[in-house]
């Protein structure tokens, strides 16, 4: 029970800072709070998640749950990665920019 009670709080706290975070991404915080609203049904009907394994053709629900958090996370990364290289290539952008409005003539060998 304590450990229920643990994670269902940490899961509001997710779902509380999604929720606050939609104005910025609509699809990533709905996504977000979707995940942890399930995740809260699973951990109050733990034999759902086995319900679910074993329709699946998976063994147990705590063998389910960890390959969706596998996905999940690794889609995080993935999304991650992307947001990077895109501030990477506006990064290179400006500082090109700002390198060809401070040039200078080259100044001969004395």
């Amino acid at each position: 029970m304590i450990a229920q009670s643990g994670l269902l709080i940490a899961l509001a706290f997710v779902w509380i800072y999604a929720w606050s975070q939609r104005s910025r991404s609509k699809i990533v915080s709905y996504s977000v709070m979707a995940v942890t609203a399930a995740g809260a049904v699973l951990v109050l009907l733990p034999d759902v998640a086995n319900d679910i394994a074993h329709f699946a053709g998976i063994g147990r629900g705590a063998d389910l749950v960890f390959y969706v958090f596998v996905v999940v996370g690794l889609t995080a990364i993935f999304n991650l990665h992307l947001r990077l290289r895109t501030e990477q290539e506006r990064l290179t952008a400006v500082v090109r920019e700002l390198a060809l409005m401070n040039a200078r003539e080259p100044t001969p060998p004395p």
